[in-house]
């Protein structure tokens, strides 16, 4: 599906929401008061992981009525924002190879993975008769549950890969060409005299 699909941005968006949502579940757990948040870890877990300062706490400060619902979905929203902006700084045909490459590797580097630790489930899970466990029944479960682990942790990178990435601005290309061609006018006469 991946090599056939032209743009990924609807996918990416949608991972976008479940990496960000799973992070925020860690900090800020569901159905949880704000006694129970860990909000000056959340703040740092997305500038550490995804390059985002989101100043969560000063949300909360300039509006009481942000709970654990609407702080969530301002802080997707604010990710989802940024993912958008870096996307059009790109634009769409940069941006599509962009995606999909990290995808790949991801994809790649994690499905190896994966076959390795299937392997490993597959030589140990006769093991599973002697705690009077169904070795079928476990392998079925167990191996779904390394499939699911694959599937976020694919998810989770290609997030942080596009987050991370950097994204030259109009004046850093244009004082990189700036410098491409100074070297090109030292080194033309030069390296024209060694060949003659």
């Amino acid at each position: 599906d991946l090599l056939d699909e032209t743009d990924l941005q609807t996918a990416i968006e949608v991972m976008n929401a479940e990496v960000y949502n799973a992070m925020i579940n860690q900090f800020i757990p569901p159905g949880s008061i704000d006694d129970q948040w860990n909000v000056d870890g959340l703040e740092d877990e997305l500038e550490d992981e995804f390059k985002l300062h989101m100043p969560i706490n000063d949300w909360l400060d300039e509006d009481r009525r942000l709970d654990e619902e609407a702080l969530r979905d301002k802080i997707v929203k604010t990710a989802l924002d940024h993912y958008h902006s870096r996307r059009e700084q790109m634009g769409d045909k940069n941006a599509a190879q962009l995606e999909r490459h990290f995808m790949l590797q991801s994809l790649d580097k994690h499905w190896k993975e994966h076959l390795t630790q299937m392997d490993q489930l597959r030589k140990g899970i006769h093991l599973r008769g002697y705690a009077q466990k169904n070795p079928e029944q476990e392998y079925k479960r167990e191996s779904f549950e390394l499939f699911q682990m694959m599937l976020g942790a694919i998810k989770s990178e290609t997030v942080q890969d596009l987050s991370r990435v950097h994204i030259p601005t109009k004046e850093e290309l244009e004082a990189l060409e700036a410098q491409q061609r100074a070297d090109r006018e030292r080194a033309g006469p030069a390296g024209r005299g060694r060949g003659g």
